[in-house]
């Protein structure tokens, strides 16, 4: 699913090696200015092409009073061989080989991975103010570490103008260490309940390790402000600490400058990342829902609903779903057993929620519950949120968005109640669609008719459009392949922007967010845009799907503009 996980568009542009053909003489490019050029021999043409991508690199670094490590320098192996021609002078046995590239090539490379600290770091500020820590604590760190990578890096300046870059990110990630506070909300045995918050507010996610007693944990990824630690047995809970994850280690492939500098450069420790759990004092109950301003129901309508949701969380904590069969409707059921049994489901609490009225339905939001998976690296806490119908019964089981991602379409009053409830739930269960892998529901919400986009003549990008895209067939073929992979997925789904369509269009929204994907054995994170027809409610349909791995270099990131 990399490069254009949606079957409508993947928009890379990918650099290739050029070929050994070369309208200029080999004198000609050594008497120019505007290029940079090395000799290599060996046994082997690849032999002396190797000798001469290396000397190359050498001079091109060295030419430019540039100071590296040859460790260092071997992280821009890859991009050099992709712009970097190559002329056959004598063949093997004695191989030779001249190889070259222009100066222009040479500044864009290193000027492409100062742009990418640059977005790295935009990224974690945004991420960390919305409360997205494990977000922003693996882009300032990666950050980092490409800055590590650079010649001039101590040119770099932050946000701050006072402070240079190589100073500034590591600061930032100690302020947020230092910001975060981790209690104790509850102590079953050997399973400990947390409360996390930044600033006072309960972060929106964080990732996490801890001693349990035996070893080290698997990453455990904390929600609206609610973790857990699964101790050893027998393991006293007191003095527990947890350990913020930054490096990421298990996902550098996302990134491939990330990936070829992770094990190269000197990385920083930050020893106040290890953080000390303390006791949750008696008066606090954990985090409060945010104020949405929408109908919700009076505390006597909200009774039978939480009777319900009560006796539903008592059957997952005991492992006796069927005993709850009569609470939901049929579908509901078959859903509902899918999910508790994805990952040794356990409800962690059921205070503190909200009901929502929505026409005769009701939305309960949304309960924490801790999944866990045998033989993978992570561990998650889930908000599940419930929708009853008008008899009362459950209809809908899905994975939530986190509140702060929720309450940023919820909040809006520039759209109508209906239309944002619709957007949220929309996103639940693509979300849900995804992490359960529901191909039948994924197939229901995609236009067969939004694959025809050569034939609309308003989308501005109408020539890119025709490069590399799916059909419906392709798409769901591709994706049954990733889905027949064993193991969890998970998708995560944040920094929401939505622009409602022109009035001609009714109610159709264009949806710009970032998607995160996690399966057992793959890494995915991009760049998602949505159009979402919601003038049928009761069938919200995606007319329109781009997904980027990175901007593209002369468009950016694709948004309703682009297209209308």
């Amino acid at each position: 699913m990399k490069k254009h996980c949606l079957f409508f568009m993947a928009f890379a542009i990918l650099l290739t090696e050029t070929t050994t053909s070369t309208a200029q003489s080999v004198n000609e490019i050594k008497n120019s200015k505007d290029y940079l050029w090395a000799e290599g021999e060996g046994e082997s043409v690849r032999q002396a092409e190797k000798m001469a991508l290396e000397w190359l690199m050498e001079r091109a670094f060295t030419d430019s009073n540039y100071q590296f490590d040859d460790q260092v320098l071997t992280t821009y192996t890859k991009a050099f061989l992709q712009n970097t021609t190559t002329v056959e002078i004598t063949k093997e046995p004695t191989a030779k080989v001249f190889r070259y590239m222009s100066i222009d090539d040479v500044k864009r490379i290193i000027n492409n991975r100062i742009e990418k600290v640059n977005q790295y770091v935009k990224f974690a500020n945004t991420a960390e103010r919305k409360g997205y820590m494990d977000v922003a604590l693996q882009n300032y760190y990666w950050a980092n570490c490409l800055l590590a990578s650079l010649p001039n890096a101590d040119e770099m300046r932050s946000p701050d103008p006072q402070m240079p870059m190589k100073t500034w990110i590591p600061n930032q990630m100690d302020e947020i260490f230092a910001n975060i506070k981790v209690q104790k909300q509850k102590v079953d045995g050997e399973f400990v309940t947390l409360y996390i918050t930044y600033k006072g507010e309960p972060v929106s996610r964080l990732d996490y390790t801890y001693f349990d007693g035996r070893g080290m944990s698997n990453i455990h990824s904390a929600v609206d402000g609610i973790g857990f630690m699964e101790m050893y047995p027998g393991v006293s809970t007191d003095n527990l600490r947890i350990k913020c994850e930054y490096e990421y280690e298990s996902q550098v492939q996302l990134d491939e400058d990330v990936e070829a500098v992770i094990d190269v450069i000197k990385k920083p420790w930050f020893k106040i990342a290890s953080i000390q759990v303390d006791d949750l004092p008696s008066h606090t109950t954990g985090p409060m829902p945010k104020q949405l301003n929408l109908t919700t129901l009076s505390e006597k309508e909200v009774k039978t609903y939480e009777d319900i949701l009560n006796q539903v969380a008592n059957a997952i904590n005991n492992k006796d779903y069927k005993s709850v069969n009569q609470f939901f409707t049929e579908e509901a059921a078959e859903m509902f057993h899918q999910l508790v049994k994805y990952g040794q489901a356990r409800v962690l609490n059921v205070s503190n929620l909200i009901y929502i009225k929505d026409g005769n339905e009701v939305l309960c939001r949304s309960i924490p519950m801790s999944f866990s998976f045998k033989n993978n690296l992570r561990k998650f806490v889930e908000n599940v949120t419930f929708i009853f119908d008008a008899n009362q019964k459950i209809r809908s089981v899905a994975f939530g968005l986190e509140e702060e991602a929720a309450a940023e379409i919820l909040t809006r009053n520039d759209y109508p109640e209906k239309a944002r409830l619709e957007l949220v739930k929309f996103l639940e269960d693509y979300k849900t669609a995804f992490t359960l892998k529901r191909i039948d529901c994924l197939n229901g919400i995609f236009d067969e008719q939004a694959i025809n986009l050569s034939d609309q003549k308003t989308y501005v990008l109408e020539r890119i459009v025709k490069y590399n895209r799916f059909t419906m067939k392709e798409y769901f073929a591709q994706l049954r392949r990733v889905f027949s992979l064993k193991g969890f997925v998970n998708l995560r789904l944040f920094n929401f922007e939505i622009v409602k369509g022109s009035e001609e269009l009714g109610e159709v929204y264009g949806i710009k967010l970032w998607q995160d994907y996690y399966c057992s054995s793959y890494g995915d994170r991009g760049y998602l845009f949505l159009v979402l027809d919601l003038n049928n409610p009761d069938k919200p349909t995606v007319k329109l799907a781009t997904y980027q791995n990175e901007k593209d270099h002369q468009y950016g990131w694709y948004d309703w503009s682009s297209f209308y």
